[in-house]
């Protein structure tokens, strides 16, 4: 048995999650229980800020995953998961509500929802919306191999790695929420290789955090979170300090460790999705090649962001 995963962007429907999440729910439903539990059973699915996830494992095959999630959906079916979700939504956990309020900061927009019903949403709505995104240059296919596949639908058009990064691209924003200070450092990305930069600087910070902990005999805090959507990246901290004791020589441990686990597939698993929003593939080598062309200055100009 092998995972294989297909990835379709699914933008948020007037500043909302909830038309391509209910559009995950009923696409996946069936009345049919022999059916329901081959398909529930078999798929993991999730909506995020601007794509759909479908994780799923042999012996289902892609072209049968393919005609259940184009298949038309019943007006039953809509009624019945757009009950649930209701139900689901009711009581979003803390995680959920938390990074709401970081894609309203991060854009500026009040108006964002991730968590909370849409009015207006019907039938002819969903399927419309349906016809659109689910198709096949809107899908990106990672096989039983773990890697992009070239030869399939917008993998065939996709781009190089471009291997030049924006420091423009990079702020600093703060917010207030339940009484603790949060610090987002957001990317505003316009190539594979920004989303790199911010990727690496998350595991930079989090592995000193860690080193930090052994060496002070304390409780190792995972306090950063890192986000992806088809606009922003941002990395989320509670009450982020600047990180002026990482000097030059963890930077180049760390590079290297990085660069060792590269060789092993660690640090791949936002390729797929990079490849769904920037139409650019990033390759193991060329992967390993922009991480080793990054210096020590270059990034401590983005952690000097945090001093302002």
């Amino acid at each position: 048995m092998y995972i294989m995963q297909l990835f379709i962007k699914t933008p948020l429907y007037e500043h909302n999650k909830y038309v391509p999440h209910l559009l995950e729910h009923c696409v996946l439903f069936s009345s049919e229980r022999e059916e329901a539990f081959t398909y529930f059973g078999d798929i993991n699915a999730g909506t995020t800020y601007g794509g759909t996830e479908f994780e799923f494992y042999s012996p289902l095959s892609l072209s049968h995953l393919l005609k259940k999630i184009s298949q038309p959906i019943s007006q039953e079916t809509f009624r019945i998961q757009k009950k649930y979700l209701a139900y689901e939504l009711k009581n979003p956990i803390f995680s959920q509500k938390l990074r709401e309020k970081f894609m309203q900061t991060v854009e500026n927009n009040s108006c964002i929802r991730a968590n909370t019903l849409q009015k207006g949403v019907n039938l002819e709505l969903l399927t419309n919306y349906q016809k659109k995104w689910y198709q096949e240059q809107q899908m990106i296919f990672v096989g039983e191999d773990n890697n992009v596949d070239l030869q399939f639908w917008k993998g065939k058009s996709l781009k190089k790695l471009n291997g030049k990064w924006d420091k423009k691209c990079f702020s600093v924003k703060h917010l207030m929420y339940q009484k603790r200070t949060y610090s987002l450092f957001v990317c505003n990305y316009r190539t594979a290789s920004d989303i790199l930069v911010l990727d690496f600087l998350e595991g930079l910070i989090s592995h000193r955090i860690f080193r930090k902990s052994l060496q002070q005999q304390q409780p190792f805090e995972d306090i950063l979170d890192i986000t992806l959507s088809d606009q922003y990246m941002f990395l989320s901290a509670i009450e982020m300090q600047p990180f002026k004791d990482i000097d030059a020589d963890f930077y180049s441990f760390y590079q290297q460790r990085y660069l060792a686990g590269l060789a092993f597939n660690r640090w791949r698993g936002l390729i797929p999705r990079i490849a769904l929003y920037t139409w650019e593939y990033v390759s193991k080598k060329e992967h390993q090649q922009f991480i080793q062309q990054l210096t020590y200055e270059g990034i401590q100009s983005l952690l000097a962001l945090f001093s302002r």
